[in-house]
């Protein structure tokens, strides 16, 4: 079990004014790898002035909890595994299959909640925009299918 949870995280991730490189092996301590509020597994890369850059995992057969976010957007780019995706704007809802090279933004307020349905992790790669805030900034919200993932703290 992660030392961290999202949950007790307060702090953010520094943010550089200068170039740097970092490699996703050498991601360690709890300000850098957390469970996220969703329940998924998050390695956290740098952060700029507009936006953050985070590795997100979740294992196979499981489902995130649902949740919406007062102030960020994201956009989740899948590098591997297969599941599917759900989100909810006032009356339109979508569920959509992702996969690797999917695409889906999640704008701010948006509802969404998402699953394994494969044999491998399903790994995105999510751009957070402003960086991401804090664990305050996710909400709780009903979504279509029940989480298989528990608070941790």
């Amino acid at each position: 079990m992660l030392k961290q949870s999202w949950f007790n995280f307060k702090r953010t991730t520094k943010r550089s004014s200068k170039f740097d490189t970092w490699h996703l092996n050498k991601i360690k301590g709890e300000d850098y790898v957390y469970e996220a509020p969703d329940g998924s597994f998050i390695r956290k890369f740098q952060d700029v002035r507009y936006g953050g850059l985070a590795h997100c995992m979740l294992a196979p057969k499981h489902t995130s909890r649902a949740k919406k976010h007062k102030t960020v957007d994201e956009i989740w780019y899948c590098i591997q595994g297969r599941g599917e995706m759900w989100r909810k704007q006032g009356k339109r809802h979508q569920i959509v299959t992702v996969r690797i090279g999917s695409s889906v933004t999640i704008p701010v307020g948006t509802h969404f909640q998402f699953r394994n349905t494969g044999k491998k992790q399903l790994v995105f790669i999510i751009a957070t925009m402003p960086p991401w805030p804090g664990s305050a900034d996710a909400v709780c919200v009903d979504g279509p299918w029940k989480p298989t993932l528990k608070h941790s703290s």
